[in-house]
């Protein structure tokens, strides 16, 4: 199947919520969570220095892809221990109509400049959680789940991947799908900024598939509802089930994943987390004593936010990551 040319319809605002918004207003957060229970997606614009971090890292990834040596990538294959299992960096190609290059904090530096992208993605993927919190069970946060988020974090190599996915869409893959339906699991939320050529489509709660690429603009991402998610929401939240179309030329696409440690999230999708809250002093009942900044792991989703804004601001006003972090706890 191909898909259609980029275009606007009636089914896409023509001034989606941004992700400030989503970061910083009650208004905002709550449009995101709306979205994402009505629809089992939502789409969020970027400001301009956001999406040319983004268009910045996707022509890097394609000019990876295209130029570098299949026998020089297979050197960028990295194979770590994850909690529960083993994870993945680096260069894939799982099969002929796509190469994946995968990235996560605390792995190998990677052969491309990602980490602006990469922050942007997160801080997306973050304000979603923030928005949807309230449709989990009391008190779990990221750090309880072995989430590990922004350039500061320290430790074990994250479960949460960063990738770079190429398709060709060339004659040798003709026969071979790009993707077939499926959901992201066990992840959280999954998020994608639209694409220089379309190829996502997302199926919404009605049942009705949407070409979200075609009817989105650059600088505008797609975040989905992932299975972990659906999990913990018992059913509140649907995760998406999506695919990614043939298109007549080469596409390039960013997909970030939000996921928890390899461990935490088999249990949750077999229904045997959280646990009880005795067992797990990381789980907050009520908002910290002294606020966001008193909380190592809310503080640490702050910073990640805190790292793109500006300076002065901060001195004049509670920081936008505080701003957003504190969302969750309302």
């Amino acid at each position: 199947m191909s898909t259609p040319k980029r275009r606007r319809d009636e089914d896409v605002s023509d001034a989606p919520l941004t992700l400030r918004e989503a970061e910083t207003s009650l208004r905002g957060a709550a449009a995101l969570r709306e979205a994402l229970a009505q629809h089992s997606y939502a789409v969020v614009a970027l400001d301009a220095a956001d999406a040319l971090a983004v268009r910045h890292c996707a022509e890097a990834g394609l000019t990876y892809f295209t130029s570098t040596p299949d026998a020089t990538k297979r050197t960028h294959r990295h194979v770590f221990s994850d909690a529960g299992g083993a994870g993945l960096c680096g260069w894939n190609k799982p099969h002929a109509a796509k190469e994946v290059l995968r990235l996560r904090r605390g792995g190998p530096p990677p052969p491309v400049d990602a980490a602006a992208a990469f922050g942007v993605v997160e801080r997306c993927a973050c304000a979603a959680w923030c928005a949807v919190a309230s449709l989990v069970p009391e008190g779990i946060d990221l750090q309880a789940m072995g989430c590990r988020v922004g350039s500061g974090s320290e430790g074990a190599v994250s479960s949460s991947p960063f990738d770079l996915m190429f398709y060709p869409n060339d004659a040798a893959a003709a026969r071979v799908p790009n993707s077939t339906p499926h959901v992201d699991s066990p992840g959280l939320v999954t998020v994608i900024p639209v694409a220089a050529t379309p190829g996502l489509r997302v199926r919404d709660r009605s049942g009705r598939w949407r070409d979200v690429e075609a009817t989105g603009r650059p600088g505008e991402v797609i975040i989905l509802v992932d299975a972990a998610l659906q999990a913990l929401s018992k059913g509140a939240l649907e995760a998406c089930t999506h695919e990614v179309a043939k298109a007549g030329e080469p596409r390039l696409s960013l997909v970030y994943e939000l996921r928890p440690a390899m461990d935490v999230g088999r249990a949750i999708l077999e229904g045997d987390w959280p646990p009880d809250e005795e067992d797990c002093p990381l789980f907050m009942t009520r908002p910290p004593t002294g606020g966001v900044s008193e909380n190592a792991a809310l503080a640490g989703l702050a910073a990640l936010v805190d790292e793109d804004d500006d300076p002065p601001a901060k001195r004049r006003r509670t920081s936008v990551g505080e701003a957003q972090v504190g969302l969750a706890l309302l």
